[in-house]
């Protein structure tokens, strides 16, 4: 897609959950990236010995249940912003927002 649309050198900016897929594009093709910049995301998901900022294990099936639950939902908008949280326009679109801003 960079060659389709001209870019030679991007900045690649990943955020939340597309910053894996950042971090590994940048990683595996440095000749392509100007730049990477990351926001709110993580390099491993898991904390491992080596790796303490991570998710232990043993919570991961509570993180996933959490996260099937409440996708595309206005569930951490009490924690995000609190004083929005009767604006029904705003929720209509931060939901959309979190329904569109993922991958699969």
């Amino acid at each position: 897609m960079l060659d389709t649309v001209g870019f030679q050198h991007p900045a690649i900016v990943g955020n939340g959950q597309s910053g894996p897929a950042a971090i590994h594009f940048s990683a595996t093709h440095p000749e392509r990236v100007s730049a990477l910049v990351l926001v709110n995301t993580y390099a491993h998901y898991l904390k491992e010995d080596d790796y303490p900022w991570g998710v232990p294990s043993e919570m991961l099936d509570r993180v996933v249940t959490a996260a099937k639950e409440t996708w595309g939902t206005v569930a951490a908008l009490d924690l995000l912003a609190p004083s929005r949280l009767a604006d029904e326009r705003f929720r209509a679109w931060y939901a959309r927002s979190v329904r569109v801003g993922g991958g699969p």
